[in-house]
């Protein structure tokens, strides 16, 4: 492993992927500085950025090659599969510098959207074509930038959205949420080889009702092709710890009243709590304060519509939608055992009784009851949200709002309303496509 020595406090670097990916099955045990999250003063220097090889489903042999299909049909091996992408995507990469010596979570070492900026810049610089060697133009991740106060308190995109969704009644707009986006080495490469496609890319072009012309480019047609299985899109929100976390209830009885307190669902706060940094995933930026994780979503394009995972904090988390947690969770990151968890692969839920998997068990029986309400709620849609992330429109099932990616931003949909996709489902194409089309015009 290379590594390469500090240059500031902060400054941290990627770990190849390839080296982890090969650790499956080994006991993972972090040192006690993740457990209690990463410090500013015990922060690696840097870590060369990797390189998934293969779709998360490539390492879960035990699912179906029809994993559509699969996770459409039961919702058991939805959450198994979900909590297996959890425990991949925070997974310990070993890192050794001379400032630092212990494990970070996997994703940390993707790229930011500002990594990409410079990763363009680089490769439109050198007049490179070749996407792989695009990606080797920036070798060192800067954690001094993405943990930095300005990248952890940064207001996501999505909250000054809510400013223009129609439907949110009286209810006021939540506490504009703060964090930031991260992508699988395979999403960026993915943007490199698309670059003139992005840049030339008019969603006008493109109305609702188009069928493509051909079926193997169905979402992503301002793309040069739809993603690789490779593809993971992260989204994180964080707060300070010293200002509390605010609580979320999601047992039945909360999800009802979430789907009733607007046209769109709204969760409500039960309240306000302080962590301690061994109960939640934290980081700590240059000016010493702690920021916790509050919630994040992992879509992976190990299937077509991707499937989208969302964990969040809780101050109960093994009831409800953290009941079935396996313990592989919490062995990849302690911590995460504060965390629960939902999972969208479709539109449609296909599973005629998705509770009954969680009924016969004690353990189970919140989480049982939790999914009993949102079938009867959902009218036949899937259903995921965040209470951290969607905040103020829970109805969500994530694929629904996603299809308008690059075109609308509709957080009531949960249902199929476009037989075509622009960016295939990612928000943040426009803000790849601003990059790109600055970069071009110096």
């Amino acid at each position: 492993m290379r590594t390469i020595k500090p240059r500031n406090l902060l400054l941290l670097t990627a770990c190849t992927l390839s080296a982890f990916f090969s650790r499956t099955g080994e006991s993972a045990q972090p040192p006690l500085a993740i457990k209690a999250g990463l410090s500013a003063k015990k922060m690696p220097a840097s870590v060369a950025f990797g390189k998934v090889t293969s779709a998360l489903s490539a390492l879960l042999p035990e699912f179906s090659v029809n994993l559509d299909k699969s996770l459409a049909s039961s919702m058991k091996k939805r959450r198994d599969f979900a909590w297996k992408i959890v425990a991949k995507v925070f997974a310990p990469i070993d890192v050794t510098s001379s400032a630092f010596t212990g494990t970070i979570p996997t994703w940390q070492t993707w790229y930011g959207e500002e990594d990409f900026q410079d990763i363009y810049a680089a490769y439109h610089k050198a007049k490179a074509t070749d996407p792989a060697t695009g990606l080797g133009l920036l070798k060192v991740k800067n954690l001094n930038r993405t943990l930095s106060s300005k990248n952890l308190g940064k207001t996501l995109k999505q909250f000054e959205r809510f400013k223009k969704v129609k439907g949110l009644g009286t209810n006021p707009l939540p506490a504009p949420g703060t964090g930031f986006v991260t992508y699988s080495p395979g999403m960026i490469e993915h943007m490199l080889k698309s670059a003139t496609n992005i840049a030339k890319c008019n969603p006008d072009d493109y109305p609702a009702d188009q069928k493509p012309s051909t079926a193997k480019n169905t979402w992503g047609l301002c793309l040069k092709a739809e993603f690789p299985k490779d593809g993971v899109m992260i989204k994180t929100r964080w707060a300070k710890l010293a200002s509390g976390i605010k609580t979320y209830g999601t047992t039945a009885t909360d999800m009802e009243t979430m789907w009733n307190k607007s046209s769109v669902g709204q969760f409500a706060s039960s309240g306000t709590t302080t962590p301690s940094t061994s109960a939640m995933y934290t980081v700590t930026d240059e000016n010493g304060a702690v920021w916790g994780l509050e919630g994040m979503h992992i879509s992976t394009k190990d299937i077509r519509l991707w499937t989208w995972v969302s964990i969040w904090w809780s101050n109960s988390p093994d009831s409800d939608y953290g009941a079935d947690r396996p313990s592989t969770v919490a062995a990849a990151l302690p911590s995460l055992a504060n965390y629960k968890m939902c999972i969208a692969s479709d539109f449609v839920e296909k599973d005629s009784d998705p509770s009954s998997h969680y009924r016969s068990s004690d353990k189970t029986k919140s989480l049982a009851d939790a999914i009993d309400k949102v079938k009867s709620l959902a009218n036949g849609s899937q259903w995921c949200a965040n209470p951290y992330l969607e905040t103020s429109f829970s109805r969500s099932n994530c694929v629904g709002c996603h299809q308008g990616a690059g075109v609308n931003f509709d957080v009531s949909a949960t249902t199929q309303n476009r037989v075509n996709g622009i960016p295939d489902f990612v928000y943040g194409f426009d803000n790849i496509k601003e990059a790109i089309e600055t970069e071009n015009a110096k």
